[in-house]
């Protein structure tokens, strides 16, 4: 499956048009488990680390954990960092246009930063999938910290017997996940040494991912005129998907589809 066209068209709608990318943001926020998950853990982290914060959000994509973090903590700075001009642009204009000055934009290419303890936390959301190169990023991450800094990240989970999962429905990703082993042994390997996961995207989780994203998206692929009964769609559907989603953010799901990882520089 492909999430770029789909990415292209709702790039188009938002664009210059301040009240529709909130929307937008409000709508992912619904939609997404995964926002869940990692808001949950920026109200937890963010008041624990206290004092004034420089946060790196390493590929903001729409931006909108950028803009929640500048929303809700005035504590918090926010460095957000795109590899895709046009993204930088989208938001940089949205940035202006609503007079945020707590987010600042940068044109970066994970694999080549070289910071050096300059972030007290470092947020990537669905991002290492799309990178060959895992290993150099991941160690960027660590020297790019302050000594008791955090990474926070999400991405796609593996099953250690898996030979497919979730990554496999989307074709812009160079690996399908990883399994936690995996991932723990790579950010051992970058220097973390205390690190804590969630698996995500459960039992429940999924359910939710495929009412909310696997199928309307596959449906769009054979006509966009699916856009047009989209609302009635979700109105059928998000009630389930609701309950679902709630569901696995209370559960300590022994298995998952993604996996949230926690990891300190000390």
């Amino acid at each position: 499956m492909e999430y770029e066209p789909v990415k292209n068209i709702l790039r188009r709608v938002i664009r210059g048009r301040p009240l529709f990318r909130k929307m937008f943001y409000f709508a992912l926020g619904r939609l997404f488990l995964r926002e869940r998950y990692i808001k949950r853990e920026l109200a937890d982290l963010i008041p624990r680390l206290g004092g004034k914060l420089h946060i790196l959000d390493a590929g903001f994509g729409y931006g909108q954990y950028s803009y929640h973090i500048a929303m809700r903590y005035p504590n918090a700075v926010v460095e957000a960092a795109e590899i895709e001009p046009v993204m930088i642009e989208d938001f940089g204009c949205f940035i202006e246009e609503t007079g945020v000055d707590s987010i600042s934009l940068r044109e970066l290419n994970l694999t080549e930063m070289d910071d050096e303890s300059r972030n007290d936390l470092v947020l990537s959301v669905d991002v290492m999938e799309h990178i060959e190169d895992d290993m150099t990023v991941f160690g960027n991450i660590y020297r790019a910290l302050k000594e008791g800094g955090i990474f926070l990240m999400h991405t796609p989970h593996l099953r250690e017997d898996a030979v497919g999962g979730v990554g496999a429905f989307v074709g812009e990703h160079v690996r399908d996940g990883y399994t936690t082993d995996e991932l723990l042994e790579k950010l051992r390997a970058a220097g973390f040494d205390e690190i804590k996961y969630t698996l995500t995207y459960g039992k429940n989780g999924s359910l939710a991912w495929k009412l909310l994203q696997k199928f309307p998206i596959s449906v769009l692929r054979v006509s966009k005129v699916f856009f047009l009964i989209l609302p009635l769609y979700f109105l059928l559907v998000y009630p389930m998907a609701e309950w679902s989603m709630k569901r696995d953010l209370k559960g300590d799901n022994a298995q998952g589809n993604g996996i949230m990882v926690k990891a300190w520089k000390r």
